[in-house]
């Protein structure tokens, strides 16, 4: 993301620290998750940031997305027609 705007960069969190040993420990484990989600959550909030393709291939947010259009209801496994297989005897 290096190409971002310097003022927005600067102002960016940072990641939470990791640590070189003792880092499978749960309590350290349950720790940085909560960072670490606490760190993407900030990164969304940035109009600028959530827009870059680096963050939005990382997320893997559909681009192509449309929030109007009107996507077809899913039928119910009660409406589908009954299809039976015969096995050879």
């Amino acid at each position: 993301m290096t190409e971002l705007n310097p003022r927005i960069r600067k102002n960016l969190p940072l990641l939470p620290p990791k640590r070189m040993f003792y880092n499978k420990e749960k309590e350290f484990l349950e720790d940085r998750m909560r960072s670490l989600n606490e760190y993407l959550k900030l990164l969304i909030s940035i109009h600028e940031v959530v827009e870059h393709p680096s963050l939005q291939k990382f997320l893997e947010i559909d681009t192509n997305f449309n929030p109007n259009y009107e996507y077809e209801s899913i039928q119910s496994a009660n409406s589908l027609p009954n299809l039976s297989v015969q096995l050879p005897k």
